[in-house]
């Protein structure tokens, strides 16, 4: 006689068997385990992970997200057991206050839907007065330029927010293409893929037209173990750094190690620096890769400000590969976001600081250096059917930079004019679009918490 899911009454001698909600097999008194999310039974070797000392299955563990990456919890948890915190420095009640800070800002990171996030950033914690203002940062692995970057601007669109700084990573592109993949109101600068790499390489950062920025040379390289590119922010308040970094996974660990430990070692005591980037280490790992890189960071001053899953690919385990990492910076809110751009989820992180932001007499204008009328497109035309003729592009970064000097001779104004029209009022991205791609990345949300191994479509009825 079965009494529920996963329990079965026997006629013959009414003993309760408890069954394994995973293999279906008997499980014994003295090994009975529940998920302490779903009270399912489960056996111990059939996927279970502790966390925070309670027991979930796996299931529950992917479906909510419950893993968190948090380094300064198990210190401060020693030191609460061992009541004894004097081995930090001499003041050690300031040390501790550092490592709770830390720890409370990864526990209070989590995953927003775009509504959600839309919700949070409206909150009175990050509300803004005459006196304050706000730097912020986004960061996605868009996983080929050519192929999801078309998706990007719609998104950010139904985001309320502008980013200060956009870091994208794997553009599989040239920098001589950067142009084809403009954003209204920033301004970007590429790093060069590896050469002779299609896939996989190419980092690059999007500065909002507001802020003046400068590349730092020495901190900005590629080779097969890591790929980097890193500027100076001009904020009226402040001075920032921020910097992409991609760890090719291929790549040797040691060699990048060595060259992240540089590039963190490079900067002084004070400097205020934002590290966005897919590092291609899981921090839900507890092995000698991810100790050795959490030596790395934490000797160099920084900490990392993403302890959720950053990496979502059907029927594999989250993980969390991609990461923000801040040196001397105050985070108001900080998390991820669903998007369906990638297989990556975005990043983002808020900070409040002292001062106002970048004057402007109006906030909802930006400049504008191309003027694409009637006349200068059919300019446009001409040109590129001479210069192609001409010249014969061999390749993609010829053919883009050939697209791009016709582009600047017909089109390109003498002197930048400012206009309201931007990301959020072009006629191409209506409000249809936006509520469409709204209402797409809700019920993909949905869908995607019904995939499982023994549904791996998940739910039809969400895109049917």
């Amino acid at each position: 006689m079965m009494i529920n899911d996963n329990t079965v009454q026997s006629n013959d001698d009414d003993i309760i068997a408890i069954h394994c909600a995973r293999c279906q097999k008997k499980i014994h008194t003295n090994t009975n385990t529940r998920c302490y999310k779903c009270n399912v039974p489960v056996h111990l070797k059939c996927g279970t992970v502790t966390i925070r000392c309670k027991l979930y299955c796996e299931k529950c563990v992917n479906i909510h997200d419950l893993r968190k990456y948090n380094p300064y919890y198990d210190t401060l948890l020693s030191i609460s057991d061992d009541n004894d915190c004097n081995h930090f420095n001499d003041e050690p009640t300031e040390s501790l206050d550092i490592l709770e800070g830390l720890s409370s800002m990864l526990e209070s990171c989590k995953t927003y839907s775009v509504q959600e996030f839309n919700e949070c950033i409206s909150k009175p914690k990050i509300h803004i007065t005459e006196n304050t203002s706000t730097f912020s940062c986004h960061f996605l692995n868009i996983d080929g330029n050519a192929t999801n970057f078309d998706s990007f601007p719609t998104t950010l669109a139904n985001i309320n927010h502008t980013f200060d700084v956009i870091g994208i990573a794997e553009t599989n592109i040239s920098t001589g293409c950067k142009n084809l993949y403009a954003l209204d109101g920033y301004e970007s600068i590429y790093q060069e893929k590896i050469p002779h790499k299609k896939k996989g390489s190419g980092v690059a950062l999007y500065i909002s037209s507001n802020l003046i920025f400068t590349k730092m040379n020495e901190q900005s390289f590629i080779n097969n173990d890591i790929e980097s590119i890193f500027v100076k922010i001009v904020h009226p308040t402040n001075v920032f750094i921020v910097g992409v970094v991609y760890r090719p996974p291929g790549g040797d660990i040691n060699s990048f190690n060595e060259s992240i430990s540089s590039i963190m070692s490079s900067f002084s005591e004070s400097d205020k620096v934002y590290i966005l980037g897919d590092f291609n280490i899981n921090l839900f790992n507890t092995n000698v890769t991810v100790k050795t890189f959490e030596e790395t960071y934490m000797c160099n001053g920084f900490s990392p400000i993403i302890s959720s899953s950053t990496h979502d690919k059907p029927n594999c385990n989250k993980s969390c590969i991609d990461n923000i990492f801040v040196k001397n910076i105050d985070i108001a809110i900080n998390g991820t976001i669903n998007t369906d751009i990638s297989h990556h989820k975005s990043l983002f992180s808020v900070s409040k600081i002292e001062g106002t932001g970048p004057s402007n007499n109006d906030s909802n204008s930006f400049k504008v250096y191309y003027c694409y009328s009637k006349e200068n497109l059919e300019k446009l035309n001409s040109y590129l059917l001479t210069n192609l003729q001409q010249q014969n592009p061999a390749n993609i970064a010829e053919f883009g930079e050939i697209v791009q000097n016709s582009t600047d001779e017909a089109c390109k104004l003498s002197n930048p004019k400012n206009t309201k029209r931007n990301r959020q009022n072009n006629p191409w991205i209506s409000s249809g679009l936006i509520n469409s791609i709204a209402k797409r990345d809700r019920l993909y949300y949905k869908w995607k918490k019904t995939v499982s191994k023994n549904l791996k479509s998940g739910n039809v009825q969400f895109y049917e």
